[in-house]
């Protein structure tokens, strides 16, 4: 049997790693196993309806609709076989084997569900799991064979990509097109994404650090500070962003830049990251995270006690971050690869020995009484004609009166035009470019209010 990618690697980091011994938590795991699994499971998600997919190495992805008791095979429409290798006497995964180990998962605003594989394959389902559409990501001729690594979507739906070995891609469609973004790091392998409440993209990588953009990617600024291993994020009470690393937890500080006049402020937030010291040390490798708005959060660790002992396990905080106290009760193998909370508080984990965890139901945090809908909702629309010469109508509405921006930008980023920057009435509204004196190319549209924003993509063809 094929050992775990993340296994042998994350073990393999382990012999520089030290770590000293915490008190346990009144916390609990009840352990569920896959049928025919005994590969990790690298990836969790869970959508609203309370169903939970679990993404595995070589044995394809997993449903549960009863919070993880029992578990179906799905069919991605891949056939998986095995050919025997005359020196071992072994039968073994083929390249089309590996379609079936998945390394991502994850749902979008819509609930359709979104599956990564270990060869470069992007799989798509809109109806539960019960059908996938297959999506290859290409720029222009160019297929990209590499592991998909991590997926985040913006309130506008833009999808963000991360792969091992060719960066980070972005699509405004669902997977219909692609761009390739330039973060400006020498490590290809982005590790993890995360969106704030705010739309600011933190893009993970491995030797890269952290990079960081507050305009749906066209601009990206390097938030190294010393982090250049990152492999996960999670994001705590008022959308502070927490990052697990192969040297413990680190946590970032916002602060706003006073000198700009803009009432968004979107793009004038600074990070700072400081290092948590306090429950897990500075050499414990972080594997994954995950975070509720009532602040708790957790975290799987693997790292060695003083003495050079192994210890390996979940770390739970319930001040979102600010201190971390073990919570392995229950727990059969501890090798924790990933986490999805669902919405009635259940925390999943999954283990790179191929079981599943399912932990005590935390208190949520209280929700707000529902109150009646506005007619209108906060959207950017398409614009129209796309393509087009030279001009172009860009349609978006605002729930309430509130301050507006609209932005062109080019393909690396650069601002083209301000074609709204005030107060706006609610409603549907209009705008216009002409792009008469701009040259053919591809454009980006950036749309902010101080509750959303989004981005969509202009193709000017003279």
């Amino acid at each position: 049997m094929k050992k775990s990618v993340r296994l042998s690697f994350y073990l393999a980091v382990l012999l520089l790693s030290t770590s000293h011994v915490v008190l346990a938590q009144s916390f609990s795991w009840q352990r569920f196993s896959i049928p025919s699994v005994t590969s990790g499971i690298n990836a969790i998600a869970t959508k609203s309806n309370g169903t939970i997919f679990a993404g595995t190495d070589l044995n394809g992805i997993y449903r549960s609709t009863d919070k993880g008791t029992s578990w179906t095979r799905l069919d991605t429409g891949q056939a998986m076989w095995l050919s025997l290798n005359p020196a071992t006497g072994l039968r073994e995964t083929t390249m089309v084997g590996m379609q079936h180990s998945f390394y991502s998962l994850a749902v979008n605003n819509a609930g359709d569900v979104f599956a990564g594989s270990y060869v470069g394959r992007i799989y798509r389902s809109t109806d539960n799991g019960a059908s996938w559409k297959l999506i290859l990501m290409r720029t222009g001729n160019d297929s990209i064979p590499s592991i998909i690594t991590s997926f985040a979507f913006d309130n506008g739906g833009t999808m963000f990509v991360g792969t091992g070995g060719r960066g980070l891609f972005r699509s405004p469609d669902n997977g219909n097109t692609w761009d390739e973004m330039t973060l400006g790091t020498t490590s290809p392998y982005v590790s993890s994404i995360i969106i704030d409440q705010h739309g600011t993209v933190f893009i993970g990588t491995h030797g890269g650090g952290i990079y960081r953009s507050g305009n749906g990617g066209l601009t990206w600024h390097s938030e190294n500070v010393g982090l250049y291993r990152v492999n996960c994020f999670a994001l705590g009470v008022n959308g502070q962003t927490i990052a697990g690393t192969d040297a413990g937890i680190f946590r970032d500080s916002a602060r706003i830049d006073t000198t700009s006049q803009s009432p968004l402020k979107l793009d004038t937030v600074h990070i700072g990251w400081t290092q948590n010291l306090n429950g897990i040390t500075n050499r414990a490798f972080v594997l994954s995270l995950a975070s509720t708005a009532s602040g708790h959060v957790f975290a799987g660790v693997i790292s060695r006690t003083a003495t050079g002992a192994l210890r390996e396990g979940i770390y739970r905080s319930t001040n979102n971050g600010a201190s971390w106290l073990s919570a392995n009760s229950g727990l059969t193998d501890t090798l924790i690869s990933s986490f999805a909370i669902n919405d009635s508080g259940y925390v999943f984990a999954g283990s790179l020995h191929g079981n599943v965890y399912r932990g005590t139901q935390l208190e949520q945090a209280a929700r707000p009484k529902e109150v009646l809908q506005s007619v209108t909702t906060t959207a950017l629309e398409r614009n129209y004609p796309n393509p087009f010469n030279p001009m172009t109508t860009i349609p978006f509405t605002v729930d309430r009166a509130s301050y507006v921006s609209l932005v062109v930008y080019d393909a690396i980023g650069r601002k083209v035009t301000t074609l709204v920057d005030g107060m706006l009435s609610s409603g549907r509204h209009e705008v216009q470019w002409n792009a008469g004196n701009i040259p053919s190319g591809i454009y980006f549209y950036r749309f902010q209010t101080q509750a959303t924003a989004q981005t969509g993509k202009l193709m000017l063809l003279k």
